[in-house]
This record gives C-alpha cells, structure tokens and sequence, in this order.
C-alpha cells in the first residue's frame, strides 16, 4: 500500500477501487463517505486562528504541539489501512495545493516514520 496526499475536489475523482480516500480534516464534504481520522485533523482554534491571520510557521508550531505530539501515527495509520482494504490511501482535506496546509505536514512526519517520499495527487 502507497500512502498519498490530496484536496477532496481531485481525490473525488481518483478510481475508488485504486485508492482509498481518508479525510484528515474536521469537516470533510457532505458527499465524502470514507474513512475519517479527526485524531489527524487541526482543532476548530487552530483553524480560526489560521484564518483569521495566524502565521504559517505558528500554526505548524501549534500543530505540532496540539496535534501530532499527541498522536501516534503508526498506530493511526495501520487503523485506517485496515478499512483501505489494501487499496492506496489517500489523506485528504480542503486545501488545494499542498503548500501551507497541514496534509503536508502529515507527509513530513509519515516520511520520516516510513522512510519513503509522498506524492500529492
């Protein structure tokens, strides 16, 4: 299984018997129907902070902190891969592009834990 990364608008596009779509966003569209992992998703102050004018490198700051210190994503990962079914999965929130958007840092920390670059499709 390959792990990658996404927004909801391309990832609803992807085969769903290729690719296992996971939202890892507090609010995924009202047509997504897959696997959610909140355990992944930045609080509701954490996006209103961001939104209303947060910095980039104080949100990862507190993302790092509020988030992924508290989570062990092997153990979250290896959870949500059981409902993949041995499809590829895909994390997926709202942000088009991966540049300052949390999915990327989730990237950074799952190819530092696997060994192995992810690709945002």
């Amino acid at each position: 299984m390959n792990i990658y990364t996404s927004c909801f608008s391309r990832a609803k596009l992807l085969d769903p018997a290729r690719y296992c779509v996971v939202s890892i966003s507090r609010f995924p569209p009202m047509w997504f129907n897959g696997p959610k992992c909140l355990s992944l998703a930045p609080s509701c102050d954490l996006l209103k902070a961001y939104h209303d004018g947060l910095s980039w490198s104080s949100y990862v700051s507190r993302y790092q902190s509020e988030v992924l210190a508290d989570v062990d994503v092997r153990s979250v990962l290896a959870s949500v891969a059981k409902e993949c079914h041995g499809r590829d999965m895909v994390l997926c929130c709202w942000e088009s592009s991966p540049v300052h958007c949390h999915r990327s840092l989730v990237a950074g920390l799952v190819q530092a834990l696997y060994g192995y670059s992810m690709k945002d499709i």
